[in-house]
């Protein structure tokens, strides 16, 4: 053998396992997305604190599998502050993160608004969301909210 073969075969067999490695690259990121597709949806219920109701979208815009999460209530009961908030408005925006294919880790941050539109300042929290995908349900701790779309 030559040492012109033997430096083409190490240059193939090198070839060989970085294309290898990109396929259990590609298979490990195709599983934890469709893991993740199945917390994707609008998600509704209701607090069973005030009885407002509660929505949350759950997005992956990037489809790089961290989640985008938007949360929407009819009365934030936190934000009420009988002065500068009566009617308990605020938002909610976060992202989450994968622990496992029921449960997904959110940092959430809660602004209130105002009854003049000024902010509050941001309060970060985090929070895990378990999902029960056989009954379509997904706990967020403190209540447990039904998938109305995907």
């Amino acid at each position: 053998m030559t040492r012109f073969s033997f430096i083409f075969r190490g240059i193939k067999l090198i070839g060989v396992m970085i294309l290898g490695a990109l396929v259990l690259f590609s298979n490990a990121v195709a599983s934890n997305n469709s893991s993740s597709d199945a917390f994707l949806g609008l998600w509704e219920g209701i607090d069973p604190e005030d009885g407002s109701t509660v929505q949350i979208s759950i997005n992956d815009f990037n489809k790089d599998g961290v989640l985008e999460i938007v949360a929407r209530e009819g009365y934030f009961t936190v934000c009420y502050d009988g002065i500068a908030n009566t009617q308990g408005r605020g938002t909610i925006t976060g992202t989450g993160t994968l622990l496992s294919k029921t449960q997904l880790w959110v940092e959430r941050t809660r602004i209130c608004i105002n009854d003049d539109n000024t902010k509050s300042d941001p309060v970060s929290f985090s929070v895990t969301y378990t999902l029960d995908s056989k009954r379509q349900v997904l706990d967020i701790g403190f209540t447990v909210l039904h998938r109305t779309s995907n």
